[in-house]
């Protein structure tokens, strides 16, 4: 039994066998604070797990094509691809909420099929050499639909098992240790997989990830629901809320749209120049990444402090143009070491402008929190997120140079920052309270 239920249970039974009722309430109390507790250690040993597999099919993800002689327009599939997928993902989670009370039980099949993606990437190799490439992009866009089912019913279930007074801690907790064990494997991937031979070195990776991954679920099968779930709003209720009507959102999204395309049309062409055109094998990938996850950790921790001084247009421009920098001086980089300096600028100034974006957007909008607003905004992202790869990958695919494609980008990304700065600016408090709950 939930203690969800349990705890009512407790509430009606134990007065009538002659308790106190006030004694009741407490004794119910304690047992939801015990099993928040419990839900706590869970959900941070969840991340330790997760994030310890998350390189496998993040930084070095690329790698693993360009070793199977990806061309731009591959790693631009490979990018843009699995967003669409996303996007279908998240219409389908509406319907797999609706079909389950319990989201913890809801959670648990496309969380499963997602991490199996790992075992399938693994197996790539062992199919004939020009099937390598389709079937790589394949299995990232065909598990991206699982993928996106379990990230959207996992925040649902995320605020049904634990308390408000505690979720600003539990993002913390997690945050802090998702970024230790997301730097720590990917600098001990990077040396794995610069001493063992292709393909058995990203094998080895992808199925000992996929372990740490079973882990990451085993935990969350732990979890027990505390909270009831949320009433829906009545305008939910009558089906009215839909932000694609809504005049406010159909003005706001589309600019936090251009500024995602800006920003990734370029991001799939990095490793290509990285590799190809300076030469980096996957320690110094690794590093390169190490170095991005210093950047955007430590201008997270100021976000709330920049965007309380400077307020969001500021942060959009002046972060653009400094993503823009970073492109340039990949551009320019003549060897491996002078490229590191845009790592640190890349992470750091996206990681403050997307806190940036997010304070914008639940700001300006008054039904931002309800899931439909929620679903619309995150297609939105995905619809970007897919066009932008393609304007790097399809530039390159044509012949044009992967410097001036960077250049071409970096031009972009100041487009982009401009436009932003030319739209409104919140009240540069309440960005701040945004960004630190």
């Amino acid at each position: 039994m939930e203690p969800a239920a349990a705890l009512e249970m407790i509430t009606e039974a134990l007065p009538a066998t002659g308790v106190e009722e006030e004694e009741a309430a407490i004794l119910a109390r304690q047992l939801l604070i015990q099993q928040e507790k419990s839900n706590f250690r869970h959900m941070v040993a969840d991340t330790g797990w997760f994030g310890l597999a998350i390189p496998s099919i993040g930084a070095f993800l690329s790698l693993y094509a360009i070793r199977m002689n990806a061309t731009a327009m591959d790693l631009g599939l490979l990018a843009s691809l699995p967003a669409v997928a996303l996007l279908v993902g998240s219409f389908f989670a509406q319907w797999w909420g609706r079909r389950h009370d319990n989201p913890i039980r809801a959670v648990m099949a496309p969380a499963f099929i997602m991490r199996l993606r790992l075992v399938v990437l693994a197996l790539i190799p062992l199919l004939p050499e020009t099937w390598w490439i389709p079937a790589l992009i394949a299995t990232m866009t065909l598990f991206a639909v699982p993928a996106s089912v379990s990230n959207i019913t996992f925040q649902v279930m995320t605020r049904q098992i634990i308390g408000d007074e505690s979720f600003t801690q539990l993002v913390s907790r997690r945050m802090m240790i998702l970024n230790l064990s997301v730097a720590g494997s990917t600098l001990i991937l990077g040396v794995w997989l610069n001493r063992v031979s292709f393909p058995i070195n990203y094998q080895i990776m992808f199925l000992v990830s996929f372990i740490m991954m079973l882990l990451s679920q085993w935990h969350i099968s732990r979890l027990k629901l505390t909270r009831p779930r949320p009433a829906a709003s009545p305008a939910e209720r009558r089906g009215e809320d839909q932000p694609w009507r809504d005049s406010r959102f159909l003005r706001l999204v589309p600019l936090l749209g251009v500024l995602y395309t800006a920003y990734f049309s370029v991001v799939s062409v990095i490793p290509l120049r990285l590799v190809e055109g300076l030469g980096a094998n996957e320690t110094f990938v690794s590093a390169y990444s190490v170095l991005e996850l210093i950047g955007a950790a430590t201008m997270a921790t100021m976000a709330s402090r920049l965007l309380r001084r400077y307020g969001s247009r500021n942060i959009f421009v002046v972060g653009m143009a400094v993503t823009a920098l970073s492109a340039i001086i990949l551009a320019g980089a003549p060897v491996l070491v002078l490229a590191l300096p845009a790592a640190l600028l890349s992470g750091g100034a996206w990681a403050t402008i997307d806190i940036s974006q997010f304070s914008t957007y639940n700001l300006r909008l008054q039904n931002a929190s309800r899931p439909s607003y929620t679903t619309a905004y995150t297609q939105a992202i995905a619809i970007a997120i897919f066009i932008g790869p393609l304007i790097g990958s399809t530039l390159a695919n044509s012949g044009v140079s992967l410097p001036a494609v960077l250049l071409i980008g970096a031009a972009l990304r100041l487009g982009a920052g401009w436009l932003m700065g030319q739209f409104g600016e919140p009240a540069p408090a309440r960005e701040a309270a945004v960004a630190e709950n």
